[in-house]
């Protein structure tokens, strides 16, 4: 399976904040801001 690209790991974590999973939610930030992709940081 490919790596998921900055976007899609905003979006999963989102997804993962909307169904309560912070710590997975953090992760997927985490990884997306690592690719040079912010857009988890402002939530």
């Amino acid at each position: 399976m490919a790596e998921p690209n900055p976007e899609e790991l905003v979006n999963l974590g989102v997804k993962s904040i909307e169904a309560k999973d912070y710590i997975q939610a953090k992760k997927y930030f985490e990884k997306a801001c690592d690719l040079n992709n912010g857009g988890g940081v402002v939530l």
